[in-house]
């Protein structure tokens, strides 16, 4: 929100062809230098003493290469070790995953991610971050997000990101060190603000009360712990809300259909609720034949939740999905849960 304060035109030739983080990181530094942030002091606004100092900068270690050790496996035989290993690949793994699912529907181009190649990347890339001493490696919504606003389009956007940031460290380190801490936070927020604008609580709102109710519960949650807590929060929310639905708990996990074949087509038929902890046995089935025009019915099916509504319409030739007209919505949302009329006729 602060870059607006500056950049009141969009349409102005710098912004054409300058990013807005970039400005506010200029102005940031400027503001820093003029504040004489460098240098112990002390300074008074609206009769209010503020401290300054070196400290309110960005920091970076002398060398790279004071940040390059060994690793010690000297405690592999503590339950503490393997605990911490666990605790890490869940996070690394979980939040790579949720991150890219969330880029997805960042994409103007409506690309979906490789997830397997995904998760092979993070993992080959912690390896060998670990064996130098570094951190794990994750798909980050942050960075991710900011390359699609700034007209990232390939992977060759990620790759001149950390390109660029090598190079600053290596060769222009005090350049970073000049960047107040408050200018980063203003990013941070900045970002933050653009992936929870009202907007989407409104769009969320007009899939289905049940889905706001699931995001609003995984939101809250994760503000007050975590994100893997907060996505454990909203999958029990949302297990409640089917069982509420009528889905039995025997059938959460389980999904039954049986399928029937002819020369040029393959005939799918659901049989109880399809929801997002069963989804995944659908998915398998269709992709086990591929030469087939493959027929989706859902004429028996019970409920269908919005993940499972999302899904369907995103399937393209040669899928086609039958008895919808069986269901009614929730919502008047197109992709709101749908639950099996009480007959036929209504």
């Amino acid at each position: 929100m602060s870059e607006r304060c500056f950049w009141l035109e969009a349409d102005a030739p710098f912004t054409q062809t300058h990013s807005h983080p970039l400005a506010i990181l200029l102005i940031g530094t400027l503001a820093g230098w003029l504040l004489g942030l460098r240098q112990p002091g002390s300074h008074v606004f609206a009769g209010q003493a503020y401290i300054t100092g070196p400290e309110y900068l960005l920091r970076l270690p002398d060398s790279l290469l004071q940040g390059l050790v060994l690793p010690d496996f000297g405690r592999w035989q503590h339950g503490v070790f393997w605990k911490l290993v666990l605790t890490l690949t869940l996070i690394a793994s979980l939040e790579s995953l949720m991150s890219a699912l969330a880029v997805d529907k960042l994409d103007p181009l409506e690309r979906k991610a490789n997830l397997q190649k995904d998760l092979q990347a993070v993992g080959l890339g912690s390896t060998v971050s670990g064996l130098l001493g570094g951190l794990p490696l994750i798909t980050e919504i942050v960075r991710s997000s900011a390359n699609v606003a700034q007209g990232g389009r390939s992977r060759w956007a990620n790759f001149f990101h950390g390109a660029v940031m090598l190079l600053f460290l290596v060769f222009l380190p005090t350049w970073l060190e000049q960047i107040p801490l408050v200018a980063l936070a203003a990013l941070l927020i900045y970002t933050g603000f653009q992936l929870a604008a009202p907007t989407h609580f409104y769009h969320v709102y007009r899939i289905g009360p049940e889905q706001y109710l699931v995001f609003m519960v995984t939101l809250l949650a994760t503000l007050a712990t975590d994100l893997l807590i907060g996505m454990a929060c909203g999958m029990v929310c949302n297990a409640v809300i089917h069982r509420w639905l009528g889905v039995h708990w025997q059938n959460m996990f389980t999904l039954h259909y049986h399928s029937e074949e002819t020369d040029s087509t393959r005939t799918l038929q659901v049989l109880g609720p399809v929801v997002f902890s069963n989804l995944l046995p659908l998915k398998q089935a269709l992709n086990e034949v591929q030469t087939k025009k493959q027929i989706i019915d859902l004429s028996q099916a019970s409920l269908l939740d919005h993940t499972t509504m999302a899904y369907l319409e995103q399937l393209q030739h040669p899928y086609s999905v039958q008895g919808l007209e069986f269901f009614q919505p929730l919502s008047s949302h197109p992709l709101a849960t749908r639950r099996r009329r009480q007959s036929a006729d209504d």
